[in-house]
């Protein structure tokens, strides 16, 4: 499995590689458990794990959370093309098309280019987009792996 090089991330006032302000960083782990791991300020982190059995763990400032799950990169539990199911949970069993605490908000959309669009406190948001139910902007090749900088131009914005 190819290992791509990170791309930096960015904040709205500033670049960052590893680390960002208030203690987030980002953690890269690749081979078939491919995971990244985003935490940010206030406890918002999002945690994106990959392999097979692909699924992507969002949460955010306090107990918001979104899971999306990929079989083969075929499906979301989130909303999907082919398997339409949302999980969004957040405080206190509340769901929500993410309204979240200190004006961090969540766009989901799908169907062939189902993509999330994740704005968090301090302005720092990721986006991931799936075409063929597979790629998240942080890209990956056809749902079996994911890497910034892999296959088909991989990357992901912070």
């Amino acid at each position: 499995m190819p290992m791509g090089h990170i791309l930096h991330l960015q904040m709205l006032w500033d670049y960052i590689t590893l680390e960002q302000a208030y203690g987030t960083y980002i953690k890269l782990e690749q081979a078939y458990g491919t995971y990244i791991t985003l935490e940010q300020a206030y406890g918002i982190y999002i945690t994106l794990k990959q392999a097979y059995g692909t699924y992507i763990t969002l949460k955010q400032a306090y107990v918001t959370s979104l899971t999306l799950e990929q079989a083969y990169g075929t499906y979301f539990t989130l909303e999907q093309a082919y398997g339409t199911s949302i999980t969004l949970e957040k405080a206190y069993g509340t769901s929500v098309t993410l309204d979240q605490a200190y004006g961090t908000y969540c766009t989901l959309e799908q169907a062939h280019e189902t993509y999330i669009t994740l704005e968090q406190a301090y302005g720092t948001f990721i986006t991931l987009e799936q075409a063929y139910g597979i790629y998240i902007t942080l890209e990956q090749a056809y749902g079996t792996f994911i890497t910034l900088e892999q296959a088909h131009e991989t990357f992901i914005t912070l």
